[in-house]
Formats: C-alpha cells, structure tokens, sequence
C-alpha cells in the first residue's frame, strides 16, 4: 500500500481553521417573554413588532367588529415595557408599528384596485340589463318573465351567499395577512 504524500480537501480545510469549535445558535424562537434575553435594542424592536403582528394586528384584521385598536395598541406597549423593555425601545417600538403599516398600505396595487373596480361595474351594467329585459319581458310574455325572475332571483342569492366573507356552506380556510 502506497502512502499518501498529498493531503485531500477536507483534511486541509480542517487543518486551517483547527479544532471544530460549535457557534452559539441565537434562537429567537425561545423567546420567553423576557425582552432582557435578547442582546441588542434592534432584537428587541424586532420581537416586538413580531408580536404586534401576533397578538394585535391579526386578530384586528381577522375580527370584522373590532373598529380600532388603540387601546389594544397602549396595552400591548405597555405589557412590553413589563416584559423588559425601556420606555426609549417602546417609543421605538411604536415608530417601528406605525412605519409597518404605513409601509402596508403604501403596498397597495393599484393596478388590482382598477381592475377589481372594473369588474364590479360590468357587474352592475350585466345587472341593469338582465333587469331591464325582465321588464320588457314582463309587458310581452308574462310566462317568459316569470322564467327570467326565477333564474335572476335564483342566481343572486347564489352570488350573495359565495360573496359572503365566512360562507356557511363552505369550510374556507381564512386567509393571513401575515407580514413578518
């Protein structure tokens, strides 16, 4: 057997940077509510915008009743200044929320909002006509127009139940906004 005179890769790799020494891995998955954990400011206005978006800007978004969420928003800054932060990071810490969703709704595609816009009024024009031809229909063949009513009425409360924003009919899974 023939020794070898050349080193492979791995060998020199390793030989370069010595002895395998493990990195510290930050989870910040293990977040234990305890903003002293993490080490620097930006961490902390980090995780706390995180858990805006968990436990105060979903569930607004995803309650229909709920209208405001300032005082959610004053409990929520508060809680985290019992959490350990300072008050100068849960002044940050608003700035950081209140750029987020101006950033959102800077967001808005505009182009989607046209066009969205545009279906809803060939929508209605389709609407006016089907009515207006039940009307004429109405004047000359009653039999006809009775037929259109029932296929009309028939077909709006059809659209009304799929426009609804939790249909009862279906089990539609609901959408997250989720930014972060």
């Amino acid at each position: 057997m023939p020794s070898r005179t050349h080193r492979s890769v791995f060998e020199l790799l390793g030989a370069a940077h010595g002895p395998a020494v493990p990195v510290p891995v930050r989870n910040t998955l293990s977040f234990k509510n305890d903003y002293r954990e993490l080490r620097t400011s930006e961490e902390r206005i980090e995780k706390g915008l995180q858990l805006f978006y968990a436990e105060v800007h979903e569930p607004y978004l995803e309650d229909p009743k709920m209208e405001s969420k300032v005082e959610e928003m004053k409990a929520f800054v508060a809680a985290q200044v019992l959490r350990g932060l300072t008050p100068a990071e849960a002044d940050e810490l608003k700035y950081a929320i209140a750029n987020k969703l101006a950033t959102e709704l800077k967001d808005i595609d505009h182009h989607k909002v046209m066009k969205t816009f545009g279906k809803a009024l060939l929508s209605y024009f389709d609407i006016i006509t089907d009515i207006l031809v039940l009307v004429d229909l109405i004047k000359r063949n009653s039999r006809m127009a009775l037929v259109q009513g029932i296929s009309l009425g028939v077909s709006f409360l059809f659209q009304s139940v799929l426009s609804l924003e939790k249909p009862f009919i279906f089990n539609k899974v609901p959408r997250s906004n989720t930014i972060i």
